[in-house]
């Protein structure tokens, strides 16, 4: 990376810490920001973490940092060119469906946020466990994440970005879990405290997760693609294969 970019990229990062307005950076920054891709700005917060600057923190503003670098970003994902059957694509194809099932839980949690009981809505109970089973299901696709493609990143030096994710993950699993216990067990729950155990659940969960897929999308997977070898991801594929997919993914 250019000297002077990856300094420029830091400077804006250690300015929105600093709370400055993100639409002011933007435009004060807004030719840099067009060169910038993802796997620069995942080095230059490495770097940042390695100077001192608490990990927590970097996470917890990770969404104003992606705001700020938005546009290039996503004009940089779109020259991604991978193909059917590729680990990222996998990955990928699976987050558009657990995003659609977040929509899902939404939809059907407003549709029955103002009933008085459970009866009458047994199909939309049923709906929302087999929503939860896939979240819960979900977690190979973390699995491959974790145990696959994080360690290849932090062999090329790339650590923060996958352990801010590992940390989401470790955030997000008991949400999807209680979502699904919930779901299992109401039965013996009054109805308005289930319904407000569920409200609170589904609000997390979508709160968490299309942030999570975002960050992932367009900062960590094109991150992995521009610093992986090509050849190493047939071997990357082999160990996602032995660990297994999701009832979702598709073929």
């Amino acid at each position: 990376m250019n000297f002077e970019l990856k300094e420029k990229i830091k400077e804006i990062i250690k300015r929105i810490h600093a709370g400055e307005d993100v639409t002011g950076l933007k435009n004060e920054f807004k030719k840099v920001l067009r060169s910038v891709d993802s796997a620069q700005l995942a080095k230059a917060e490495e770097e940042l973490i390695k100077e001192g600057m608490d990990r927590k923190e970097i996470q917890k503003l990770c969404d104003v940092h992606l705001e700020v670098f938005k546009d290039s970003i996503e004009d940089s994902r779109k020259e991604l060119n991978i193909s059917r059957g590729h680990p990222i694509h996998t990955l990928m194809e699976e987050h558009k469906l657990i995003l659609s099932f977040v929509e899902e839980l939404k939809y059907i949690r407003d549709q029955i946020k103002d009933r008085n009981s459970y009866d009458g809505i047994e199909g939309e109970l049923e709906k929302i466990k087999h929503l939860a089973e896939h979240l819960v299901e979900a977690n190979l696709h973390h699995r491959r994440e974790e145990e696959v493609l994080f360690p290849k990143l932090e062999e090329y030096g790339i650590v923060g970005p996958p352990e801010i994710m590992l940390s989401e993950h470790e955030e997000i699993k008991p949400k999807k879990q209680a979502l699904l216990e919930l779901t299992e067990n109401y039965k013996h729950i009054n109805f308005k405290e289930f319904l407000r155990k569920l409200d609170k659940l589904i609000s997390k969960i979508s709160d968490l997760l299309p942030s999570h897929i975002y960050k992932e999308d367009n900062i960590l997977y094109p991150t992995a693609l521009s610093v992986i070898k090509k050849d190493e991801w047939e071997e990357i594929r082999r160990l996602c294969d032995k660990i297994g997919y999701c009832c979702f993914t598709p073929e």
